[in-house]
């Protein structure tokens, strides 16, 4: 919803985006190079390799290749930000890693042009301030109200223009 509202009210689109306290900056981002997809989170920035995987307490972690299924969002290790300990939990820590990547606990999807979908939480936790609901459900008003063909339309309309400074 905020990207139709960034978009009627200032005549420019917000970039959504992902990230976590554990990751130290955004991860993946709608940047100004890309399309717009409402309620997507974007794509993973340069130099950050994301996947989506099947991470099931007591088996190996499996890549899912499939566009469009559900999985654990993972990212490989070794961005310079990435987080090295949670204070006094040496075991929390280790648990958040299988061999070279970072679970972060969020569910997302994976669309066929590499967009990412948030779709919740592992562990049922919505990290959310100020609202008991998800951001796919705040999101999904947009997509639902207006669809992709609608922000298309008013992106090609305000592509160009310049609003004056105030």
């Amino acid at each position: 919803e905020a990207v139709c509202w960034g978009l009627e009210a200032f005549g420019r689109p917000i970039h959504d985006n992902w990230w976590q306290s554990e990751t130290g900056g955004i991860m993946i981002a709608n940047t100004a190079a890309l399309d717009i997809k409402p309620g997507s989170m974007g794509r993973p920035l340069p130099g950050v390799v994301a996947h989506v995987v099947r991470h099931v307490e007591g088996e190996p972690v499996t890549l899912i290749e499939t566009p469009d299924t559900v999985g654990e969002l993972a990212l490989e290790t070794g961005w310079p930000s990435m987080f090295r300990g949670y204070l006094g939990q040496p075991a929390r820590y280790r648990d958040c890693f299988a061999g070279k990547l970072y679970l972060t606990g969020d569910l997302v999807r994976r669309d066929a042009d590499g967009y990412y979908w948030f779709v919740g939480r592992s562990d049922d936790v919505i990290k959310s301030p100020g609202s008991g609901r998800g951001r796919r459900h705040r999101q999904a008003g947009c997509t639902r109200r207006r669809g992709d063909q609608g922000l298309r339309r008013r992106q090609a309309r305000h592509r160009g223009r310049r609003r004056p400074a105030p």
